[in-house]
């Protein structure tokens, strides 16, 4: 239990990923939205996930949020980057390094926001 503690994060992302990739085909189905209006829309919302699922860690820690942030960014991205290896849709571009950055630099926001919501609460 102890270890689906850990990974819960990452489980809970992959099922976010399933759930956007599966809505966005269905829109896709329907409408026929433009490739950069499609990439725009994953960017935004898997960030505002990780976004609000870094507040949530946090609120847990006690000190060091950005260190933490940092950590779990790194985490993210290689839990990203080897997904989009099983997936074989890696291409190793420039706004790709750019939307790593921005996802690291999103999780030590997040923990930031955290611990400081945290700190307001009590």
């Amino acid at each position: 239990m102890k270890i689906l503690n850990k990974f819960s994060y990452f489980i809970k992302l992959l099922i976010y990923i399933i759930i956007m990739a599966i809505i966005l085909a269905i829109i896709n189905l329907f409408l026929n939205i433009n490739q950069i209006v499609n990439k725009i829309i994953i960017l935004v919302s898997i960030n505002i996930y990780i976004l609000i699922q870094n507040i949530k860690l946090g609120k847990r820690i006690t000190n060091k949020a950005y260190i933490k942030g940092l950590k779990q960014g790194i985490l993210t991205v290689a839990f990203l980057y080897i997904l989009s290896l099983i997936t074989f849709t890696f291409k190793f571009t420039m706004n790709r390094i750019i939307y790593y950055i921005i996802t690291i630099v999103i999780c030590i926001l997040g923990h930031i926001i955290g611990i400081n919501k945290k700190d307001l609460n009590n």
